[in-house]
């Protein structure tokens, strides 16, 4: 997804359900979901046919097809915190990349593996399992593991005082055996 397309489908939630809530505000008593949904339901047909809503056109239109089904103030809640929430997981992920490219870039042997693959001395290694994949299964980005195997206490020694001047992330937990360490990362500020 395209960062435009995210922003004009949050855009699009917030204008809508603002609308929604301003005009309750405006009703004496309590609105029922049937006048709320039926308020909405006019509001996205005649966005419909806007053309500043054609990279979402076809959202649109599912809600509108589907709205006598479901409460379309739920789904635009809903739509919206799911772009936001794949929008911090994304740039989660990119921040981690860049982190183990900042490593490479000082020399260090980099490899993505699996738990039962065998470790390889003077090789820097993350769990597949235990990082990207927990991204997107726990939808949270950290903390993330990384594993040193290095030739001599001294290296691990240089390598965690290089990740310890790493600006986006910290060292939260570690563990050193001689030419072992495991690492717990985390993020020194949220992602936005």
């Amino acid at each position: 997804m395209e960062p435009n397309y995210k922003q004009h489908v949050v855009d699009f939630c917030f204008n809508n359900l603002i609308s929604l809530y301003l005009d309750v505000a405006e009703q004496r008593g309590f609105v029922p979901q049937e006048k709320r949904n039926a308020f909405l339901l006019k509001r996205l047909k005649n966005q419909y046919k806007e053309p500043v809503n054609k990279p979402i056109k076809k959202e649109i239109k599912t809600l509108i097809v589907r709205s006598k089904s479901i409460n379309i103030e739920q789904q635009l809640i809903k739509l919206s915190a799911l772009m936001d929430e794949n929008n911090v997981l994304a740039e989660a992920e990119e921040a981690w990349v860049d982190f183990l490219l900042r490593l490479q870039n000082h020399g260090f042997n980099l490899k993505v593996t699996l738990h039962d693959e065998p470790a390889t001395p003077d090789t820097l290694y993350v769990i597949k399992d235990e990082t990207f994949n927990n991204i997107q299964r726990t939808g949270s980005p950290g903390p993330l593991r990384l594993y040193l195997y290095l030739n001599s206490v001294p290296a691990i020694e240089n390598a965690i005082k290089l990740i310890e001047a790493d600006t986006v992330f910290f060292i939260s937990n570690k563990e050193t055996f001689d030419n072992h360490a495991k690492l717990l990362m985390d993020f020194r500020k949220a992602c936005s």
